[in-house]
């Protein structure tokens, strides 16, 4: 009855024999084919489209692929090469150009390297600005911009007046926008 159907040992002991040659090879090989394309293509249709393409192929070597000791074998090989078309296709590997690139590699700017080297030279900067400033200027400015405390509220820490804490802190930012302006310069 087999051989009515046309379908040799190795394939009969596969499917039933109310299908087709062809529908039991499918119904064999095709979901392990179709998970080697999958993992290897990241859309879904393409690797369908791809499966269909190796069983054209496979079916139109129906005879070859009866006598073939590892029929499978033969199957992946085909989906390889599919695959390596399917990319030749797409081409796989497209020339962009750096300019393109360096535009949409960092979609917020502050995160780029070199915005981030020149944020970091400016912090060193500004920490030696203030370093140089004498004792009484640098701990109202941490009191001020560290700890978040109002003129008054430093007054009181440091037994000064509200009105002298605000003048050397005026003082103080003056002195430092002075020293950045003249390293902007540069």
């Amino acid at each position: 009855m087999a051989q009515e159907h046309g379908t040799s040992e190795p394939f009969q002991r596969y499917g039933a024999s109310d299908l087709s040659q062809e529908e039991v090879i499918y119904r064999r090989y095709a979901p392990r084919i179709f998970a080697y394309l999958l993992r290897n293509i990241s859309s879904h249709q393409d690797a369908e489209d791809l499966l269909l393409e190796v069983f054209q192929v496979a079916f139109e070597k129906l005879s070859t692929l009866e006598d073939m000791p590892r029929p499978a074998a033969y199957l992946q090989t085909v989906a390889h090469h599919k695959m390596v078309d399917y990319y030749r296709r797409r081409g796989k590997h497209q020339q962009i150009s750096l300019e393109e690139v360096a535009e949409t590699t960092y979609e917020r700017e502050e995160l780029a390297p070199e915005r981030i080297l020149l944020t970091r030279e400016q912090y060193a900067h500004l920490h030696q600005a203030v370093n140089s400033l004498p004792a009484l200027q640098q701990t109202i400015l941490r009191l001020r911009f560290g700890h978040a405390l109002r003129c008054g509220e430093i007054a009181q820490k440091l037994g000064k007046s509200e009105n002298a804490v605000r003048m050397m802190l005026n003082r103080s930012l003056k002195h430092l926008r002075s020293l950045h302006s003249r390293y902007e310069e540069r």
